[in-house]
């Protein structure tokens, strides 16, 4: 058992089977074609979505690399806008319910 453990732990050559292997490919291809779809959504020049698919394109060091400029770079002013949005409805929202509280306790007296 302490064989098998370590054996897991350590990436044995014994464990890299055809499986193993092909499971690692599939993981990276749809993690690759996350990033592509993401890198096509952006409205970007040509030539900057050009070099991140090649970038991208390196197994696990371009995906890195891409999360670590979108982090960066984002757009994080629209992201904060969204978040006042949504704290502004739910002000809103609470602020009717306290007028129609007052409108019931004052049609009541």
């Amino acid at each position: 058992m302490r064989n098998l453990i370590n054996n897991l732990l350590l990436l044995s050559p014994q464990n890299t089977t055809s499986i193993v292997l092909w499971i690692a490919a599939a993981m990276w291809l749809v993690t690759w074609l996350l990033i592509i779809a993401d890198i096509f959504g952006q409205e970007r020049s040509a030539i900057w979505k050009a070099g991140w698919l090649i970038l991208a394109s390196i197994p696990i060091v371009g995906g890195m690399l891409y999360a670590l400029s979108e982090l960066l770079l984002g757009n994080w002013k629209k992201l904060f806008q969204w978040r006042g949005v949504a704290t502004q409805k739910k002000n809103a929202k609470k602020r009717k319910k306290i007028e129609s509280r007052r409108a019931a306790a004052s049609a009541s007296d």
